[in-house]
């Protein structure tokens, strides 16, 4: 099949076989107009919500990369030493701009979402949380794990490192797919 079979088979077709997609007027013609813009005013509503989305993600993720949480789950009667200890290594550490243990109020706010405001947390064995702030080289967490770890029984530590990168991928790629229709 070269080029003139195939300039043959189109040209078989002629214009008084063609029809309009769209009807010239009547009622037709006005619901594929309301039709049109409806579709239009949600693909701009969808954009405008991406971005804010996006604008929203960049703002977290900017604010998280520099913190870290300490997790220390001890017997009552263990958990004022090992947070005290927990915090005198942090701030000997390199890295380390602020550490500091959240008071009962802050862990209450944390919880509150799910378990409801008025949570007395004296009931529960609800770990103790110690904030990170990290300066502009962070920290290195395999050396502070090791430090803690004597003070506090590697069951009981646990130090999440700001790596939210991840988190934030996604929203990227949802970004790409909402704008490939538009060309």
């Amino acid at each position: 099949m070269n080029f003139a079979d195939i300039k043959r088979m189109l040209g078989a077709f002629s214009a008084k076989d063609t029809y309009d997609i769209v009807p010239p007027m009547g009622i037709s013609a006005q619901l594929t107009f309301l039709t049109s813009a409806a579709m239009a005013f949600l693909a701009v509503f969808a954009l405008a919500l991406l971005a804010a989305t996006e604008r929203l993600a960049d703002r977290w993720g900017s604010e998280l990369s520099q913190s870290s949480t300490v997790r220390i789950s001890a017997p009552p009667d263990q958990a004022v030493a090992q947070i005290n200890a927990t915090l005198t290594i942090l701030e000997q550490t390199a890295g380390v701009a602020s550490a500091r243990a959240l008071t009962v109020e802050e862990q209450q706010a944390l919880l509150a979402p799910w378990l409801g405001p008025d949570l007395p947390l004296d009931d529960l064995p609800v770990p103790q949380l110690i904030e990170i702030v990290e300066d502009g080289d962070g920290y290195d967490v395999k050396v502070c794990v090791c430090a803690c770890v004597p003070r506090c029984p590697a069951p009981s530590l646990t130090i999440t490192p700001a790596g939210v990168a991840p988190l934030f991928r996604p929203h990227r790629g949802c970004g790409s797919l909402a704008l490939r229709p538009l060309g």
